[in-house]
């Protein structure tokens, strides 16, 4: 069998039969990559208050598997991954009644279970009873016609008509122009380009499950350009993990496909290309964020200057104003928000994840929450010499450092479905796409579920 840098089982893109716990678990991979959950999705009421369309659609799912698998399903909830992340989510709970806005409060805490709990078990459950090629498919085809919709929209000026209602109202605070070009940062499906970047760039590892080389090629190149449309930065520490991961996965095909690319990159500057290559507005931008040739603007380092203060002024209220009580439960949850907006205007986020939940979570939230996710990484280790998808999660977190990951859902199943992978793939049948048999009596990393 033919494998490919994550050295988890490869696949061909065949078209499987038609079995229902698999379509509909591919419904809420649409739903979370083409639709902008966190930025223009209407939420439906509940209590008063809009609940968030993700946890919408992760909760119907999950009925409905509890229903398809006779409750068996259930079971994974006491895997120790999730036990963890339920303690984060109880913390929460008990977090929101001391807040302004409790049921806000408490509507937030069901996303983030549903996002890095939930979604977690539904994968996992899924992977063992159907392999990885479904999961593998879908997340490559969505994704790919999320970048097509973004290069459409932010290159071909078409926005598809489903979106304009969804997007607009975001494009109007997350699609800022650059000053001095006549283009907009692309915002593609998920209605921010942060949110977008981020969504290609972990769907990276899913692509080194693809048989073919030049199958690869082509979806590193769909998703290096529904990630250039956007002209993010925040992706860079994330793809700098990706790039270790290949090193240490591949070494010698690593080191000459990277001489391949100088070489390459050094015939396309001695031709003239480069000159060529320069003057197309979108790299005029790219230069324009980074501060570097004759577009360099102030943009770039106002940017990261903003986030500095951000977080200095929130360092400076953690050791100025906290109690003791602040200092184990923190400030509560969505209490950021005002730390951002009293540093500046329009801001309504400290944009480092690391801070934030240290800021809303406390001391003990804190540890908790990368406790969780520490947890499986440890247990999984071994998996970092052989799949990319291990680095999933490494990448996200360090993406993390230059905005908040964890107050979003739509980019965090693709990075719980490479946990699950990681997690599963020593038991999983990965070629099984019809009607499974009993569950496995083993599930991730040898627990027993009960």
């Amino acid at each position: 069998m033919s494998v490919g840098v994550a050295r988890t089982p490869s696949l061909t893109l065949r078209i499987p039969r038609f079995n229902a716990e698999v379509t509909a678990v591919s419904l809420l991979i649409f739903v979370y990559t083409l639709l902008p959950l966190d930025r223009g999705v209407p939420g439906i009421p509940f209590a008063g208050k809009p609940l968030a369309p993700s946890v919408c659609a992760t909760m119907a799912l999950w009925f409905y598997l509890s229903y398809t698998s006779k409750n068996s399903i259930w079971k994974y909830l006491k895997l120790r991954y999730v036990r963890l992340q339920g303690a984060c989510t109880l913390l929460l709970f008990v977090a929101s009644f001391d807040t302004e806005f409790p049921m806000r409060a408490m509507q937030w805490a069901i996303l983030y279970f549903c996002v890095f709990g939930l979604n977690y078990v539904i994968l996992v459950y899924m992977i063992e009873r159907y392999g990885l090629n479904w999961l593998i498919r879908t997340t490559l085809f969505c994704c790919s016609l999320a970048a097509f919709i973004g290069v459409l929209d932010t290159i071909g000026g078409f926005r598809i008509p489903l979106y304009q209602k969804f997007i607009d109202e975001s494009m109007k605070s997350n699609g800022e122009a650059i000053t001095g070009f006549d283009i907009v940062r692309g915002i593609g499906t998920q209605g921010n380009p942060i949110l977008m970047a981020t969504l290609m760039m972990v769907c990276i590892p899913y692509v080194f499950n693809v048989k073919s080389p030049i199958l690869r090629v082509v979806f590193l190149a769909i998703l290096a350009a529904g990630a250039a449309i956007t002209v993010s930065r925040t992706i860079a520490l994330g793809i700098i993990v990706f790039v270790i991961g290949l090193a240490v996965i591949y070494t010698r095909k690593f080191w000459i496909c990277l001489g391949a690319l100088c070489v390459l990159a050094t015939g396309v500057f001695l031709s003239g290309a480069a000159d060529k290559l320069l003057d197309d507005p979108i790299v005029m931008v790219w230069a324009s964020r980074i501060g570097i040739g004759s577009s360099a603007g102030s943009e770039g380092s106002e940017n990261v200057a903003t986030r500095q203060e951000a977080s200095k002024l929130a360092i400076s209220k953690i050791l100025d104003t906290w109690g003791p009580k602040e200092v184990v439960l923190g400030a509560g949850p969505g209490s950021s928000t005002e730390v951002g907006q009293e540093f500046r205007t329009g801001q309504d986020t400290i944009d480092n994840s690391t801070l934030t939940v240290l800021y809303e979570r406390g001391f003990l939230g804190f540890i908790l929450f990368y406790t969780a996710f520490f947890y499986i990484l440890w247990q999984t280790r071994k998996q970092a010499k052989t799949s990319l998808h291990w680095y999933n999660l490494v990448a996200l977190l360090a993406a993390g450092m230059s905005f908040d990951f964890e107050g979003n859902s739509t980019f965090n199943l693709l990075v719980m479905g490479s946990l699950a992978i990681v997690s599963t793939v020593p038991f999983a049948a990965v070629n099984r796409t019809t009607d499974a048999p009993e569950l496995p009596t083993e599930t991730p990393m040898g627990e027993d579920p009960g």
